[in-house]
């Protein structure tokens, strides 16, 4: 578990979950890396369908590679590519349920029961 707040050099820091997202390279269309550490700059991709040296008058139909759907691979408006696992969540969830009973104490609410939120 990753702990709320943490001391550090005399202060006290928020700790929170790292939000893994994909790098895509807008050169290439590839995966793994970004444009300002482009491996082969000679080497060109259609960003939008992943075709190898596409003419200049190349139409293509949306690909994403990481999900296959009518998309930009990796585009900003695309939800999942920030999509929270279900392990953190659960995480949260456990955390909440251990500093509820500390806050509602005082309170006797016998009938309300959180439940762990559904896997997506």
């Amino acid at each position: 578990m990753v702990p709320t707040y943490v001391h550090y050099g005399g202060a006290l820091l928020r700790c929170t979950l790292y939000r893994k997202q994909v790098d895509t390279c807008y050169h290439c269309g590839r995966l793994g890396h970004r444009a300002d550490v482009w491996p082969n700059p000679e080497d060109r991709i259609c960003r939008g369908c992943g075709a190898q040296s596409p003419p200049e008058d190349h139409q293509c139909t949306l690909t994403c590679q990481l999900s296959g759907s009518n998309h930009q691979t990796a585009d900003r408006t695309y939800r999942a590519r920030y999509k929270t696992p279900y392990i953190v969540t659960r995480h949260h969830w456990e955390r909440q349920q251990q500093i509820l009973p500390k806050r509602t104490a005082s309170s006797n609410d016998a009938n309300k029961q959180d439940t762990l939120p559904p896997p997506p």
